[in-house]
Protein backbone atom coordinates (compact mmCIF):
# COMPACT_ATOMS: atom_id res chain seq x y z
CA UNK A 1 0.00 0.00 0.00
CA UNK A 2 1.44 3.32 -1.05
CA UNK A 3 0.08 6.52 0.36
CA UNK A 4 0.73 9.85 -1.26
CA UNK A 5 0.40 13.03 0.70
CA UNK A 6 -1.44 15.91 -0.88
CA UNK A 7 -1.08 18.12 2.18
CA UNK A 8 -4.74 18.01 3.15
CA UNK A 9 -4.59 14.97 5.44
CA UNK A 10 -6.18 12.50 3.06
CA UNK A 11 -3.18 10.18 3.32
CA UNK A 12 -3.62 10.01 7.08
CA UNK A 13 -7.33 9.26 6.69
CA UNK A 14 -6.52 6.51 4.18
CA UNK A 15 -3.94 5.08 6.60
CA UNK A 16 -6.45 5.04 9.43
CA UNK A 17 -8.96 3.34 7.16
CA UNK A 18 -6.42 0.69 6.21
CA UNK A 19 -5.34 0.01 9.79
CA UNK A 20 -8.73 0.28 11.51
CA UNK A 21 -9.85 -3.37 11.00
CA UNK A 22 -6.61 -4.65 12.49
CA UNK A 23 -6.85 -2.24 15.42
CA UNK A 24 -10.40 -3.36 16.16
CA UNK A 25 -9.32 -7.00 16.06
CA UNK A 26 -6.46 -6.32 18.48
CA UNK A 27 -8.71 -4.44 20.87
CA UNK A 28 -11.37 -7.15 20.81
CA UNK A 29 -8.96 -10.02 21.28
CA UNK A 30 -9.88 -12.30 24.20
CA UNK A 31 -6.87 -11.50 26.41
CA UNK A 32 -7.92 -7.98 27.43
CA UNK A 33 -11.49 -9.18 27.92
CA UNK A 34 -10.31 -11.96 30.23
CA UNK A 35 -8.13 -9.47 32.11
CA UNK A 36 -11.07 -7.09 32.58
CA UNK A 37 -13.25 -9.90 33.93
CA UNK A 38 -10.54 -10.92 36.38
CA UNK A 39 -9.97 -7.33 37.46
CA UNK A 40 -13.70 -6.76 37.94
CA UNK A 41 -13.91 -9.85 40.14
CA UNK A 42 -11.14 -8.58 42.40
CA UNK A 43 -11.83 -6.75 45.68
CA UNK A 44 -11.30 -3.31 44.14
CA UNK A 45 -13.12 -4.13 40.93
CA UNK A 46 -14.45 -0.92 39.38
CA UNK A 47 -11.52 1.42 40.13
CA UNK A 48 -9.03 -1.23 39.03
CA UNK A 49 -10.99 -1.91 35.84
CA UNK A 50 -11.13 1.80 35.03
CA UNK A 51 -7.38 2.09 35.56
CA UNK A 52 -6.78 -0.99 33.40
CA UNK A 53 -8.97 0.41 30.62
CA UNK A 54 -7.26 3.80 30.73
CA UNK A 55 -3.83 2.18 30.67
CA UNK A 56 -4.79 -0.13 27.83
CA UNK A 57 -6.16 2.70 25.68
CA UNK A 58 -3.20 4.95 26.46
CA UNK A 59 -0.74 2.16 25.69
CA UNK A 60 -2.37 1.33 22.35
CA UNK A 61 -2.51 5.04 21.46
CA UNK A 62 1.20 5.50 22.25
CA UNK A 63 2.20 2.46 20.20
CA UNK A 64 0.04 3.49 17.23
CA UNK A 65 1.31 7.08 17.38
CA UNK A 66 4.93 5.98 17.60
CA UNK A 67 4.62 3.53 14.72
CA UNK A 68 2.80 6.11 12.59
CA UNK A 69 5.43 8.77 13.29
CA UNK A 70 8.36 6.45 12.59
CA UNK A 71 6.80 5.07 9.42
CA UNK A 72 6.08 8.60 8.22
CA UNK A 73 9.70 9.59 8.82
CA UNK A 74 10.96 6.49 7.03
CA UNK A 75 8.56 7.05 4.14
CA UNK A 76 9.77 10.62 3.66
CA UNK A 77 13.43 9.68 3.80
CA UNK A 78 13.17 6.47 1.75
CA UNK A 79 14.03 8.13 -1.54
CA UNK A 80 16.88 10.28 -0.24
CA UNK A 81 18.82 8.04 2.12
CA UNK A 82 20.00 4.44 2.04
CA UNK A 83 20.17 4.66 5.84
CA UNK A 84 16.38 4.32 5.94
CA UNK A 85 16.66 0.96 4.19
CA UNK A 86 19.26 -0.18 6.70
CA UNK A 87 17.03 0.92 9.57
CA UNK A 88 14.09 -0.98 8.08
CA UNK A 89 16.19 -4.13 7.74
CA UNK A 90 17.52 -3.84 11.30
CA UNK A 91 14.06 -3.23 12.75
CA UNK A 92 12.69 -6.18 10.77
CA UNK A 93 15.50 -8.42 11.96
CA UNK A 94 14.98 -7.29 15.57
CA UNK A 95 11.26 -8.05 15.32
CA UNK A 96 11.97 -11.50 13.91
CA UNK A 97 14.41 -12.24 16.74
CA UNK A 98 11.91 -10.97 19.31
CA UNK A 99 9.14 -13.09 17.80
CA UNK A 100 11.31 -16.21 17.77
CA UNK A 101 12.40 -15.67 21.37
CA UNK A 102 8.77 -15.21 22.48
CA UNK A 103 7.71 -18.25 20.49
CA UNK A 104 10.49 -20.43 21.94
CA UNK A 105 9.61 -19.22 25.43
CA UNK A 106 5.94 -20.05 24.89
CA UNK A 107 6.65 -23.53 23.57
CA UNK A 108 9.06 -24.36 26.40
CA UNK A 109 6.37 -23.53 29.00
CA UNK A 110 4.12 -26.34 27.76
Amino acid sequence: MTLTSSGDGTAMIEAFGAVLPVAVAVELSPFPIIAVVLVLLSQTGRPAAAAFLAGRLLGVAVVVGTVAAVSDLLERSAEASPAASVVRILVGFALIVLGLSKWRGATSDR
